[in-house]
């Protein structure tokens, strides 16, 4: 049986998702209309999954166990790609050479914090875990390109299909995941 307090806990944050959407969604440029969409699309792919845990009281703990981990799994994808954006951004604000696409980059990297840090809260990792995770993840991508951004294209081979593929899959990821919970 799923413990309660987990259950509460779904429902708690599937309660603040929809603020969180719509401030994301706030935030977002108009021009960046395909990054809207994926947000909506990953924001209503937590909202049910945290409606499928919530209802779901007959999972044995090995369910619940590895729901966590992959949930756990995911928001750690979403921290590297959410330090690769954040990079690629801020070497392209120093160049000053097109904000349009600086822009992107730094709301695709908002994008990518607030889904590891939704989906890691689900997987009951703490704040101060997904904030060490991040520094780690970080280290490296500065460590790959020798902490300069003429070394940029280190990290746009190394994680930019990567990041682009979880962009436009996560929304289906999630839902498999909460098709297990069900």
């Amino acid at each position: 049986m799923v413990n309660c307090e987990f259950a509460k806990g779904i429902s708690s944050l599937g309660n603040s998702l929809g603020q969180k959407v719509d401030d994301g969604l706030r935030s977002a440029d108009n021009a960046y209309s395909d990054l809207k969409k994926n947000i909506q699309q990953h924001a209503a792919a937590i909202f049910v999954l945290v409606v499928s845990l919530a209802a779901s009281t007959n999972l044995e703990a090995s369910d619940i166990a590895r729901m966590r981990q992959d949930l756990n799994n995911f928001s750690h994808e979403c921290l590297v790609c959410n330090a690769f954006y954040s990079t690629v951004g801020l070497c392209l604000a120093k160049s000053q050479e097109d904000p349009e696409l600086t822009n992107r980059y730094q709301s695709g990297a908002n994008l990518f914090w607030r889904l590891a840090v939704d989906t890691g809260r689900i997987a009951e990792v703490s704040d101060q875990a997904i904030a060490a995770r991040f520094e780690l993840v970080m280290a490296g991508l500065m460590k790959d390109i020798d902490e300069s951004c003429t070394n940029i294209a280190v990290i746009l081979l190394k994680y930019g299909e990567k990041c682009k593929s979880l962009l436009e899959a996560g929304p289906s990821q999630l839902d498999e995941i909460a098709r297990r919970a069900q």
